[in-house]
């Protein structure tokens, strides 16, 4: 008898471990699925009740994997079957943050829809927001300033949206900064300013746009250096006349 019980112990724990090994693979399953692209392998894989915010190496669910490639339609399968929309990654990205950085509008709305923290940060402090606008991203960047995005939030290092923007010369989304609001004169913790960032890339339409919105000319970096001199060092003459013409001193 003990023996018959012993043989029916280990059976049983061998179907157990099998069906918890499958069930495993499964739910790994689903976060490559979602990666690939495969809605119909995801839709699949959610009928058989598989953990749905199961995470890879890199602490990603397969609701930001699709966020981020774009996947729409398994943005919407995952979100309806409850997906957790402020999941985080090992380096705090968040489903919203990655479908910000690639642009996919459509995704940014239905995230936003779901109640996705809009003002949520990456290691780095770095939001939504500043990812969008860093890439010129102009329609998810009015996306995330409509749902409330911080729009002078700065990362770890200092920087905000606006000075992301201008650093890149998005000149469309600098505009849409300075209209709603963005602090013309924050500064990193270097120092720089949106109008130094402008003044060092020769991009003079910025230049100009911040001295309209109020940008202190005469503003200086940790070591001293202004938007004059950066403007004098890269050689941009037409931008050195203007910033003299705003009150830059010589």
């Amino acid at each position: 008898m003990r023996t018959c019980n012993s043989v029916l112990r280990l059976v049983a724990f061998l179907v157990l471990g099998l069906a918890v090994n499958l069930a495993g693979a499964q739910t790994g399953d689903l976060v490559s699925a979602a990666n690939s692209g495969d809605l119909a392998r995801v839709k699949g894989l959610l009928a058989k009740r598989v953990e749905i915010n199961v995470r890879d190496a890199d602490g990603e669910t397969a609701l930001m994997l699709a966020s981020f490639k774009g996947n729409t339609e398994i943005v919407q399968v995952l979100l309806t079957n409850g997906a957790d929309v402020n999941a985080k990654g090992n380096l705090g990205d968040t489903a919203l943050i990655l479908a910000s950085m690639n642009n996919h509008l459509a995704i940014v709305n239905l995230l936003l829809a779901k109640g996705a923290n809009v003002n949520a940060r990456a290691v780095g402090g770095e939001t939504a927001l500043m990812m969008a606008s860093s890439r010129g991203h102009q329609d998810v960047v009015q996306a995330l300033l409509a749902k409330g995005a911080d729009i002078n939030a700065q990362s770890s290092s200092g920087a905000t949206a606006l000075l992301l923007a201008t650093e890149k010369s998005h000149r469309d989304v600098v505009k849409v900064l300075l209209d709603k609001g963005a602090d013309v004169n924050a500064k990193e913790e270097i120092g720089s300013t949106a109008l130094m960032a402008a003044s060092l890339n020769g991009d003079l339409e910025t230049v100009k746009v911040l001295l309209a919105k109020g940008a202190a000319v005469n503003a200086k970096l940790n070591n001293g250096m202004t938007a004059l001199d950066l403007a004098e060092a890269k050689g941009h003459a037409d931008i050195k006349t203007v910033l003299v013409q705003a009150g830059a001193n010589p």
